[in-house]
């Protein structure tokens, strides 16, 4: 029986094997939590989850499909945090953005039906619904960021 408890060499080696994949479905990888910053072994390994600035979309469903091909089994778990484990070790899964209904809270990805995602393909979650990006692009005053 394999040790159910992280070192930092195989959470690393784990956000390489993620990275391999999860960009082809919009978003990185970034390891955080106790793997990262404390000593010795943990009891679970913390991912972070972000998406592509490029994109405005996750494809969760075939994301955690791909992820089961080298196993990785998603748990449990909805909005910004899920469960899932590797080779039988527990690991966090974090999405800062989450996704969130109209009234702003919280909710399972997928729980509401995005209406005309019209940068999304079917099946992905629109994390970012913004039409014209270039007001997020400026400061209050008119002043352009970047």
């Amino acid at each position: 029986m394999s040790n159910p408890l992280w070192n930092h060499d195989e959470a690393v080696a784990l956000c390489v094997v993620l990275e391999s994949i999860v960009p082809d479905y919009g978003c990185h990888v970034a390891l955080t939590g106790g793997t990262l910053y404390k000593t010795g072994q943990r009891k679970d390994c913390d991912i972070l989850f972000y998406r592509i600035r490029q994109l405005t979309c996750i494809d969760m469903t075939g994301m955690w499909a791909a992820l089961a091909k080298v196993d990785f089994e998603k748990i449990s778990g909805f909005g910004w945090c899920y469960k899932a484990v590797y080779k039988g070790k527990s690991v966090d899964c974090f999405f800062p953005e989450g996704e969130r209904d109209e009234n702003g809270n919280e909710i399972e990805y997928g729980a509401v039906e995005v209406v005309a995602p019209t940068e999304c393909p079917t099946g992905w979650v629109d994390l970012f619904p913004v039409e014209d990006f270039s007001s997020l692009l400026r400061t209050p005053d008119g002043e352009v960021i970047f």
